[in-house]
């Protein structure tokens, strides 16, 4: 498993790892469509991006306007009228496709769209880097007077730092914040479990 961190340099390192090894497959998660796949070793190779940008892989998608869709409407349904965004602004597509469904939401919803409910920062590449960074958003967000009720994080690190900022302003989750993230990485769940102990 690589992370190339939409670099060059460390993309080519990885495919020549990728050749050396005994590799018989390979599973890509594009975040761009500029990344060349012509250094890719002679193995099926599927990519989780769509496949109007890589037409010559094998690709695997899902529905991402349609998921965050659905999960802000649950918590619509649950009564939530102060739901806050935590997106980084980062050169991956789907965050734009995130903030993009949140804001049809509220209109399609014909539900009142306030910008203050929406924390936005300069994404960092490294996971602690990004963390950090998110916390200051974060709390900005949830120090409001009339504070979001539910969190819509746009992916795992920032779930974890939303959880962080709660655990640190003393705010309970899920009684009085509710997190809803696209992402299920296991670390998540443990962190957050072992500071409410």
């Amino acid at each position: 498993m690589f992370n190339n961190g939409w670099n060059s340099c460390s993309e080519q390192k990885h495919s020549e790892v990728i050749k050396k090894t005994l590799s018989d497959c390979l599973i890509l998660s594009m975040a761009r469509n500029d990344i060349g796949v012509s250094n890719l070793p002679k193995i099926p190779v599927v990519t989780s991006s769509n496949n109007v940008a890589f037409p010559t892989l094998d690709s695997v998608g899902n529905d991402c306007k349609g998921k965050n869709f659905l999960a802000l409407d649950h918590f619509n349904d649950l009564e939530h009228r102060r739901t806050g965004l935590v997106v980084g602004d980062s050169r991956i597509k789907t965050l734009s496709v995130r903030l993009d469904t949140y804001q049809k939401f509220h209109t399609d919803k014909k539900l009142k769209f306030n910008g203050k409910y929406i924390a936005t920062f300069a994404f960092a590449i490294r996971t602690t880097d990004a963390i950090v960074i998110a916390k200051e958003a974060i709390m900005h967000l949830l120090s409001l007077r009339d504070q979001p009720t539910v969190i819509f994080a746009t992916n795992d690190v920032l779930a974890l730092a939303v959880l962080q900022v709660a655990y640190e302003l003393k705010i309970s989750v899920p009684e009085k914040l509710s997190i809803v993230v696209m992402d299920d990485i296991f670390f998540i769940l443990e962190n957050y479990m072992f500071k409410q102990n």
